[in-house]
């Protein structure tokens, strides 16, 4: 039996899928990304998925499949390092495959009776964006559940690390908590935000960097040698406000096996977090 496939169904339903695990992908992972560039992302993959298809399909392979993801999601999430490509690369797949199985499900127990009587088939006709629009949305909450699920198993094993911040000639190092609650990113250059006391850091900066700090002059940290950052946040009360970071030139964080973080910012409170530590982690920066 021959079976006909429309180059515009194959492009609607290719695009509407990656659009779809791209999107999960950001949101559990909890990068930042312009909705712009995934959607140009996702229509250079498709239009490459169309390519090789209908036209160079000697070429359309699993490699060239991986070569088009990957062209995707450097595109979209622009990684860091090659350790972030690998990691990106295999949680796309995780998702793609969660919607793929949801997906399949509710074909078997919406449309029971339709798969009887085509055991030896399938019709493409039946195909409905509702299951799939649906079965994405039960993917990414089981999806959800299992990343939490491993992040505070992770988390769990050792709740509190000590970090050292290096800066030109200088060290700091203090206690800090693994925060789930911490999902701070600054979103002009995609890097996570460790919390720092001011009092706690304070000393790895000099006298007028500190009183600019403190006085909040924007200005005058703009035009200091440090690279400083103002990230607007909304506190647990709900208030806005403006939390002063900047980019050390690398973070250690002891446990173990010592971390070393060159893609991170330290972001500076001006209050008292506890009395058992002075800084909170982004949780991503232990995974």
């Amino acid at each position: 039996m021959q079976i006909e496939i429309y180059a515009d169904v194959f492009f609607a339903i290719n695009f509407i899928m990656d659009l779809f695990i791209f999107w999960i992908a950001g949101k559990l992972l909890r990068r930042n990304f312009y909705f712009g560039r995934m959607l140009l992302g996702v229509f250079i993959m498709t239009i490459l998925h169309c390519l090789l298809f209908f036209i160079f399909n000697n070429y359309y392979n699993i490699w060239s499949a991986i070569l088009i993801l990957i062209t995707g999601i450097i595109i979209v999430f622009r990684p860091q390092n090659f350790l972030s490509l690998i990691k990106l690369i295999l949680f796309v797949h995780i998702i793609a495959f969660a919607i793929g199985g949801m997906t399949m499900a509710l074909f078997y127990y919406i449309d029971f009776s339709s798969i009887i009587g085509n055991t030896l088939g399938f019709k493409f006709e039946n195909f409905s964006f509702k299951i799939l629009l649906a079965s994405t949305c039960i993917a990414f909450v089981f999806i959800k559940l299992f990343v939490s699920r491993i992040k505070k198993n992770l988390i769990s094993k050792q709740v509190f690390y000590d970090v050292s911040i290096f800066l030109s000639d200088n060290q700091i190092t203090f206690n800090a908590l693994v925060d789930t609650g911490n999902s701070l990113y600054d979103k002009s250059n995609d890097l996570p935000i460790i919390i720092a006391e001011f009092d706690a850091i304070k000393n790895i900066f000099t006298k007028q960097i500190r009183l600019a700090i403190y006085e909040k002059d924007f200005e005058k940290l703009c035009m200091s040698n440090i690279k400083f950052s103002f990230v607007p946040f909304k506190s647990v009360s709900n208030e806005s406000a403006i939390l002063i970071c900047f980019k050390p030139d690398y973070i250690k964080i002891s446990s173990d096996k010592n971390k070393f973080i060159s893609n991170a910012i330290i972001g500076i409170c001006n209050f008292t977090l506890s009395s058992n530590y002075h800084g909170l982690i982004n949780p991503d920066l232990i995974n």
